[in-house]
């Protein structure tokens, strides 16, 4: 089971809702086993044991400038809880096609 927990942010570019499950740290341990990626790639993509699973709620790479996502984020603490669990039945992986821009590459099903 996933829960869905408090608005945060990363640094003043990305405002999200993070997810809370121990399954989720499991899964993406086996990912990153799995793929047995360089040390750059860990650093870069894999993040490792700073790894946040999370939603994205904004960012400015999508044109939101820096107070526009602290209001998003001030407005998301005020307005979303109280959080629902959920069950998650597939993940996305997604394609690095340029710089820090992603777009969906496979779906997975989980069992």
């Amino acid at each position: 089971m996933f829960f869905v927990s408090e608005t945060a942010s990363f640094g003043n570019s990305v405002v999200y809702i993070s997810v809370k499950s121990n399954m989720i740290f499991e899964l993406h341990r086996r990912l990153v086993e799995a793929v047995k990626p360089s040390q750059e790639q860990i650093r870069r993509y894999f993040e490792l044991d700073s790894y946040t699973p999370h939603f994205t709620l904004g960012q400015t790479y999508w044109g939101m400038n820096e107070k526009e996502i602290e209001e998003m984020k001030s407005d998301a603490r005020n307005a979303l809880p109280p959080f629902p669990t959920f069950s998650v039945t597939h993940v996305r992986v997604y394609k690095e096609v340029e710089p820090d821009k992603y777009v969906p590459y496979e779906d997975i099903r989980l069992a």
